[in-house]
């Protein structure tokens, strides 16, 4: 085992409204008092405080020495290849450039895969694992390069860090990296645009493949993007048929008008009457109420 949970304290939920605070036994969707949906978590730091110096001296230098400060509960569902510990390094002409003398830049170049996300993405995987969650798949495709990578590889295709591991032998692609098909803006007639779709088409089929759904089972896709995404980014995923073989999916993007736009396709109509509380996604999302119940909910209503 990396680590070892030594002290056992158990960290608590808080809801930033009405400030009740339950145990963290797993995620929770909203308070189950007042049923906002932004929750804190708290540590126990009066306990903590006094033992976490000794306790942390002895164990590897990487995010986990801080597990008790996680919100992770048994360290045997650690994902990791060796996130944190990256070095502070002295930036010494930027310190006299500012009249500093003390001015550091922390390296995250450093970590396994060279990005800051590295620890989060720890933490996220291993929260996932602990509660069951099956398949998690990095948003990469591979295509071999040649007949002889083909013949090597024996595949069409790869994805996530099959895909990354095998890069030198692959077309490599991360079609939806920023949330929307990369060239989306752009002419979709060119080459490197026609191979980002084909991309994204073929990762959200093997994520929906991965999830194993019987022939009976309805097949939903909830598809992420980024806050001030105009709509032709949706219009490209549906374009490309990134949603065929998907019973119903969820690209809304909120906006302050208050009626159908031509911007939010769909290809059937219904009648709708909002009930929640609007709210924009990058300002006040806390202040809005979750569509997807409502979307999950509507084959039943049929």
């Amino acid at each position: 085992m990396l680590v070892e949970r030594a002290l056992k304290t158990e960290p608590e939920l808080e809801c930033l409204k009405c400030g009740e605070r339950v145990p963290y036994r797993g995620p929770l969707l909203d308070c189950p008092v007042c049923h906002h949906e932004i929750l804190d978590v708290r540590y126990d730091y009066e306990t903590l405080g006094p033992q976490l110096p000794d306790l942390i001296r002895d164990r590897p230098f990487r995010m986990w020495r801080y597990l008790e400060l996680l919100p992770l509960r048994d360290a045997e569902s650690i994902v990791t290849m060796g996130e944190g510990g990256t070095p502070l390094l002295r930036a010494g002409n930027l310190g006299m450039m500012l009249g500093r003398d003390h001015v550091y830049i922390k390296d995250e170049r450093q970590g396994p895969t060279g990005s800051f996300k590295d620890r989060q993405a720890s933490l996220a995987i291993s929260v996932m694992k602990e509660n069951g969650v099956r398949e998690c798949v990095a948003s990469f495709v591979g295509y071999p390069k040649d007949v002889v990578s083909r013949k090597a590889l024996k595949v069409e295709k790869l994805f996530g860090q099959a895909a990354l591991d095998k890069r030198l032998m692959l077309d490599l692609y991360r079609p939806l990296e920023a949330g929307v098909i990369k060239y989306s803006d752009t002419d979709m007639t060119s080459d490197e645009a026609r191979s980002n779709a084909r991309a994204a088409t073929d990762l959200v089929r093997h994520a929906v493949s991965l999830a194993r759904p019987r022939p009976d089972e309805l097949v939903y896709a909830v598809i992420g993007c980024p806050a001030e995404e105009l709509g032709i980014g949706k219009r490209r995923l549906v374009e490309a048929g990134v949603f065929e073989g998907v019973h119903a999916a969820l690209m809304a993007h909120a906006s302050d008008m208050r009626r159908a736009h031509r911007l939010f396709l769909g290809n059937r109509k219904f009648e709708l009457v909002f009930h929640g509380r609007a709210a924009h996604a990058a300002a006040y999302p806390e202040r809005g109420l979750n569509a997807l119940d409502g979307v999950i909910a509507q084959p039943a209503r049929q």
